[in-house]
């Protein structure tokens, strides 16, 4: 089953201005100026205008398992736990185990892996396919429509 596709919206395109789910949530904060009472309530508009140029791109959320240790990390952390302990001066190819381990050891991984993806999925994110997009009359009057009893 294909994830679904998580549009945002930016009026600037860069990093950390990317706070809208949806146009039509871009263009009601957005629209207008609430002092010339052509934006969609009150404190409500700053300064976008139809024919403005803004931004849509696609949310993008990491794999929360991709932070987890892999299997030559984890040995890699064992070899540094097993150095820094009594016997560390004899630990040097600590632990010794060949391919068939290793394939073992990411197999045991992988309720690790299912547990951070159900449990910790981030709520940050980057946005990739970043187009331009101008605000036309059309959008905008469907937001009126939206906002309109």
């Amino acid at each position: 089953m294909e994830k679904p596709v998580n549009e945002k919206w930016s009026i600037s395109g860069k990093n950390g201005s990317w706070d809208y789910n949806s146009l039509a949530d871009l263009i009601r904060d957005n629209y207008g100026s609430a002092s010339e009472g052509t934006s969609f309530g009150p404190g409500l508009g700053n300064g976008l205008a139809i024919g403005d140029t803004i931004s849509r791109g696609t949310e993008c959320k990491d794999d929360p398992a991709g932070y987890l240790p892999d299997a030559n990390q984890i040995t890699e952390i064992m070899w540094d736990n097993a150095a820094s302990g009594d016997a560390g001066e004899w630990v040097d190819d600590y632990p010794s185990i060949d391919k068939s381990a290793l394939i073992d050891l990411e197999a045991a991984l992988e309720p690790l892996k299912a547990w951070a993806r159900k449990y910790c999925q981030p709520d940050f994110f980057t946005v990739k396919d970043i187009v331009p997009y101008t605000v036309t009359a059309e959008d905008v009057r469907n937001v009126s429509r939206q906002v309109t009893p």
